[in-house]
């Protein structure tokens, strides 16, 4: 065979695989202009001695490791082998397939397909090699190549073999670096798509502004907290949306934790589109750009509006009354505080007006607490009519109201409001179908004249009130020093009057009624008196109000009840002929539920007959409360006791009212008798009252007859009944005994 042809069957491949390592193109070329390729080998046995030596030389000459198979596939490589695997292959000089099956079984595919006629590469192939005695771990890149015969057979391999472990660990750290670029780019993206998901779906409102306050990002939530959209928010300054009283508040807020860092809790109230506005609690925090800058604010916000709303409406239900919706007494403090130091910085005045309302008891008492109630409303409103923007209308109790007046130039400017609250509360309110009618009472403390603590001037305002109260009501006083006398005095009472039932300080006086028809004595009227330890007898007008007042009114009555009903029955079993007795019932026990079962308890107990009982009411108690008086005292009447109208003519009752009440007499009021027979008006009132009296079947009995004409001018008209100190003054059970038993000492008088 040509050796241009042997040198191409052998010395290519080596080129090619020395290419690879970097030497190959100018050792093949060098290979090829010398004539050192031998014969050919084209037949079994070694390769020709001067072509091994040539190769050996050239190949030891480079830094690279070539092994070589020779025709038989005998192992042999050169000196780089040494130090690149550590020590000499004891696979030198043995057949191919012992070395790569026992030694390298991973490189097997790869010379298969070399000895089938294939140039084939292995790089980065890691093998465990022995330097310096210790097992050290390397990598390698293999190439092998056929070498074929003059006949084209394949009869030996050439690989070249170089170390690439720098190249490798170069590669593996640039591969873990990018890895691990890609790992963090991937957790980087993973952390952003988490924390736009927290964010978006975070309950809180989550929003990022710029140091200037202006929306650079929001969640969803933030834009429900608000009513908005994203797009309204981005863009806007946060305290375009502050309701205009928190405002100042965000700006301090905002700017500090800009200024200093500094995170904050604040809770202020947004605006929504509507115009309503929502309570956030907002927490700010600064964050910096890479130079320390300050960059965003981040805002944290929760809506608190129910929250809020709560603690907003406990404070009002604190200081405010639950049915009038008026300021209470804490509040009223409050207020009053705040005018006594604006009055002391302008040099003005303050008025206090302490009201409270006449004859409320009775209405409560004869329509029911609702409509009590309801009339508290009319009037609360009333009085929030009559004063000024400033002003401070307050209730303090059940029917007590104050009014504090700010900025007042001259007190005499209290006059005409106080003048306006009388008039306006006078008027009539519709309740239940009835028109009623109350008064008020005013007292005024006025500062720094009466006072410069709240305290001390609704004392003072309190005690001129009772002033107005005892001059008759529907009236005002002013404060004056020597009032608190008086009001001590009043004081003293009460308590000492609380005291007096128990004590058995009240007794009973006795005054009788006389028939003009049968000309003897019909019934005596029992009049309770307060035997006062200090102050003496004391007559019902000097205690009655007070013990109305206080609620000590039902417990007087059930005592003068039982204690008439006893002296009754004890004068009948003593053999005197049987009278009635007359007990007079305030308006208040008339509405009480328990009056009926209260007098049949009284009779059961005292054994008198009912017949011998008869329980007078005023007509103005009446009026209250028709209905409820029309079934108490029809419940009374069906227990066979009897039923008078005391003073009639005075409460306005109207016949239609008349002739539904269960009643058997009417007693005709000493004031329009007192004039009698001398005043015109009195003549016909009383001769119209008798008429009225027999033509609806009751019984008429005039009151405070003092005189022999009184007594003429009523028996004329045929009254039927008289009363008055003509037949004797009210006088204790044992005097009334000795009338009783006597008889004739007063009643020639009714003969005339």
């Amino acid at each position: 065979m040509d050796q241009n042809v042997l040198a191409t069957e052998i010395v290519e491949p080596f080129s090619r695989s020395l290419s690879f390592l970097g030497h190959g193109g100018e050792m093949g070329r060098a290979m090829r202009e010398k004539d050192w390729l031998g014969s050919p080998l084209d037949e079994p046995g070694q390769w020709p001695q001067e072509l091994k030596s040539t190769i050996a030389l050239m190949l030891n000459s480079g830094h690279s490791m070539f092994l070589a198979w020779g025709p038989e596939l005998t192992f042999f490589y050169n000196d780089a082998y040494i130090p690149l695997l550590g020590s000499k292959h004891p696979a030198l000089g043995k057949p191919f397939q012992d070395v790569w099956h026992d030694i390298w079984p991973d490189i097997e595919p790869i010379v298969l397909d070399a000895l089938a006629g294939k140039s084939t590469w292995l790089e980065d192939f890691r093998l465990l090699t022995e330097r310096n005695g210790y097992p050290e771990e390397a990598f390698f890149t293999f190439s092998y190549s056929p070498v074929r015969n003059s006949q084209g057979e394949v009869c030996g391999l050439f690989s070249a073999v170089n170390e690439t472990t720098g190249k490798v660990d170069a590669m593996n750290r640039r591969r873990a670096v990018e890895e691990e670029l890609v790992q963090s780019q991937e957790q980087l993206r993973q952390s952003n798509e988490y924390l736009n998901t927290i964010i978006s779906q975070a309950s809180v409102g989550i929003a990022q502004t710029d140091i200037e306050g202006r929306f650079m990002l929001v969640n969803d939530r933030y834009c429900e907290i608000l009513g908005r959209s994203r797009a309204d928010l981005l863009g806007r300054k946060v305290k375009d949306l502050t309701h205009p009283e928190d405002q100042l508040l965000h700006a301090e807020a905002f700017d500090r934790v800009v200024r200093s860092g500094e995170a904050l809790f604040i809770e202020k109230r947004g605006l929504r589109p509507d115009g309503s506005h929502v309570w956030v609690n907002n927490h700010l925090s600064l964050s910096r750009d890479a130079d320390g800058n300050p960059q965003h604010v981040i805002k944290v916000s929760i809506d608190i509006t129910e929250r809020k709303e709560n603690e907003l409406h406990i404070k009002y239900l604190a200081t405010h009354d639950p049915l009038t919706k008026l300021p209470n007494r804490t509040l009223l403090k409050e207020r009053m505080l705040h005018s006594i130091q604006a009055a002391q910085y302008l040099g003005t005045k303050v008025a206090l007006l302490f009201l409270d309302l006449n004859r409320f008891k009775m209405v409560n008492d004869s329509l029911g607490h609702d409509q009590g109630d309801q009339l508290l409303k009319v009037i609360a409103e009333r009085l929030r009519s009559c004063t000024r923007e400033g002003d401070t209308t307050a209730r303090i109790g059940g029917d007590e109201f104050v009014i504090v007046l700010d900025a007042l130039e001259f007190v005499s400017d209290a006059i005409g409001i106080a003048e306006e609250v009388l008039a306006s509360v006078a008027e009539p309110v519709r309740l239940a179908g009835h028109d009623v009618s109350v008064s008020t009472s005013i007292g005024i403390s006025v500062y720094p004249r009466d006072g410069s603590d709240p305290t001390i001037l609704l004392k003072s305002a309190d005690t001129a009130m009772y002033q107005a109260k005892e001059m008759g009501g529907g009236t005002f006083r002013f404060y004056s020093p020597d009032m608190n006398a008086r009001l001590l005095e009043r004081l003293l009472t009460e308590s000492r009057l609380r005291e007096a039932i128990g004590r058995g300080e009240l007794v009973l006086y006795y005054q009788p009624r006389v028939s003009l028809v049968k000309e003897r004595i019909v019934a005596i009227e029992a009049l309770v008196r307060w035997d006062h330890p200090e102050n003496g007898l004391m007559l019902p007008d000097d205690f009655i109000p007070i013990a109305e007042e206080i609620g000590l009114i039902e417990e007087i009555g059930r005592t003068v009840l039982m204690q008439a009903c006893e002296q009754n029955k004890r004068w009948q079993q003593q053999g005197q002929d049987p009278v009635r007795v007359s007990v007079n019932i305030s308006p208040r026990q008339l509405t009480q539920g328990d009056l009926p079962y209260l007098v049949r308890s009284v009779l059961e107990a005292t054994g008198l007959a009912p017949q011998w009982l008869e329980l007078e009411v005023t007509e103005s108690g009446l009026m209250h409360n028709i209905t409820a008086a029309q079934e108490t005292l029809q419940q009374i009447r069906d227990l066979g006791v009897g039923i008078s109208i005391d003073d009639f003519g005075t409460g306005y009752s109207s016949l239609n009212h008349l002739k539904r009440l269960p009643i058997d007499t009417l007693k005709i009021d000493k004031t329009f008798v007192r004039d009698l027979p001398f005043d015109s008006d009195d003549v016909s009132i009383v001769t119209a009252t008798i008429a009225l009296a027999k033509s609806m079947n009751l019984r008429v009995v005039a009151e405070g007859v003092r005189s022999v004409e009184q007594l003429y001018f009523l028996k004329d008209r045929e009254c039927e009944e008289v009363q008055g100190y003509l037949f004797g003054l009210p006088v204790p059970a044992e005097q009334m005994e000795g009338v009783l038993m006597h008889p004739d000492s007063i009643i020639p008088l009714a003969r005339k």
